[in-house]
């Protein structure tokens, strides 16, 4: 009996572990940190069983509690992933759990990431860019990872991967590159579930030869990853580019609404293009967005000044769940002080024991004028699966804009309203995890809307892999064709 005792505990509860993930957590510290965060998610988000029904989140907490009492505890590895996989059922975009620091350090100094970038391009894993070291180019295919089918890994990442209502579909772009889980979920999430051994195996479909071949490459360090997508513009100061393409066309790129780590007044850069739109008697515009995940409101509420044609106000009601947070406060932290402590004066109650803000409180729910520059023509709205929170909410309000086409793909987000705005961070203090929790619930002021979607292209179109190879922007081409 104390052989297998003595076994029991060596597999359970390792006394060495080699990284912050193999951390073990006992069955008190798992029950204390699911305790507390189901509580605050319950309490605070207020859009906790929008998509759900609650009894089966309880029942998910549950699950995680009887898995730790199972083993007598937990990897700290193991119960990240539990809670992100309960987390994502809430079907919030906004909704995640950040890895704790020593996790979070570790991927600077171990090499966890593919030596590679990558997109799902008809329905294949195809590079995009790569380490000079690594030997791959652009529009090899990738087929398998350590002999294992690589649709089978994406399948999966999913239930790991959160989403705004029912777009599942735009969750292949997260598991592929995204900031908010440094690295796409492939990596981010794979390097917990799968052995992550400094050296990968690959087999790919190599474009120069056709043939399928077998390649060792090394894996790289969180800083080495994000080289690879040097391009991708991070802040809404150098996200916005603008281009007359002929006599009549002109095109605006906006990558990234995020105003907040290098801030700018949003007019400082619209005020010169859409001056020069009027000048130029631009009759067509194409109005790229298919980078731009969203970011802070301001830039979205002005550019929309600058693109209808009538009054607007972006949001209809915007409401918190609480005005009580005496329970959790001393967990929770967040940019905007404020929110600690809402004043009840502030709001209007609701039936459903919600709280609305009163209509002269925020930027969201004023109406808004048309700029005297505004641009009256055609616009033409490119869209992606990138597309989530303030960008589908810009796309929501534009659906009303006279001579408005959106081209591309389908979006993430949701067209009625996201929770989002403020965001609370839930310190777990056993296991050293940060949870997200939105406090905003947005009621878009849109007439007609699907509920748990985002926006539906008017005219559907995918990047095609030919035309990658060559260089050629699929869908800007196909708007270029519109625009004529």
């Amino acid at each position: 009996m104390k052989a297998l005792l003595f076994i029991t505990l060596f597999f359970t509860q390792p006394l060495w572990a080699e990284h912050p993930r193999d951390q073990w957590l006992s069955l008190e510290q798992v029950n204390q940190d699911i305790n507390l965060a189901a509580s605050a998610y319950q309490q605070i988000h207020p859009g906790y069983d929008r998509y759900i029904d609650s009894e089966e989140l309880k029942q998910a907490w549950q699950k995680i509690r009887l898995n730790a009492q199972q083993n007598n505890g937990m990897r700290l590895a193991d119960f990240y992933l539990q809670l992100s996989e309960t987390l994502a059922l809430i079907r919030c975009d906004h909704t995640k759990a950040e890895l704790p620091k020593n996790m979070a350090d570790a991927r600077e100094t171990t090499p966890v990431y593919l030596p590679f970038q990558w997109q799902m391009i008809e329905n294949q894993m195809v590079v995009l860019n790569a380490t000079v070291e690594s030997g791959l180019e652009l529009g090899d295919v990738i087929t398998h990872i350590n002999d294992d089918p690589i649709k089978n890994r994406i399948e999966q990442l999913y239930k790991y991967v959160p989403t705004d209502g029912f777009t599942d579909h735009s969750k292949i772009n997260a598991i592929a590159a995204s900031s908010e889980h440094r690295g796409g979920a492939l990596d981010h999430f794979g390097a917990l579930m799968w052995p992550t051994q400094t050296n990968v195996n690959i087999t790919y479909t190599s474009l120069t030869t056709g043939n399928s071949h077998k390649k060792t490459l090394r894996r790289v360090v969180y800083a080495d990853w994000k080289k690879l997508n040097a391009n991708n513009k991070r802040n809404f100061i150098d996200a916005v580019k603008y281009q007359q393409l002929s006599e009549d066309t002109g095109y605006l790129k906006i990558d990234t609404f995020v105003n907040y780590r290098n801030p700018i007044k949003p007019d400082k850069l619209y005020d010169p293009i859409f001056k020069e739109l009027q000048k130029n008697k631009t009759t067509d515009l194409i109005l790229d967005l298919r980078q731009n995940g969203g970011g802070s409101n301001e830039p979205h509420h002005r550019l929309l000044a600058y693109l209808m044609n009538a009054p607007f106000r972006p949001a209809k009601d915007v409401r918190i769940k609480t005005l009580n947070l005496e329970d959790v406060k001393e967990h929770i932290f967040t940019w905007e002080k404020r929110a600690l402590n809402p004043k009840a004066s502030r709001f209007n109650k609701n039936t459903d024991g919600s709280y609305s803000f009163k209509p002269n409180v925020l930027d969201d729910t004023q109406w808004i004028k048309p700029d005297k520059t505004a641009f009256t023509g055609r616009l033409i709205v490119l869209t992606s699966r990138n597309n989530s929170s303030g960008s589908t909410n810009l796309m929501s309000a534009l659906k009303s804009r006279p001579n408005t086409t959106f081209l591309g793909e389908k979006t993430g987000g949701s067209v009625e309203g996201p929770t989002a705005g403020v965001l609370f961070f839930l310190k777990l203090p056993q296991s050293g995890i940060t949870a997200r929790i939105p406090v905003f619930r947005y009621y878009n002021d849109v007439d007609n809307f699907d509920s748990g979607l985002g926006i539906t292209p008017d005219v559907p179109v995918t990047q095609s892999k030919s035309d990658l190879i060559k260089g050629i922007d699929t869908i800007l081409q196909a708007a270029l064709k519109l625009s004529k």
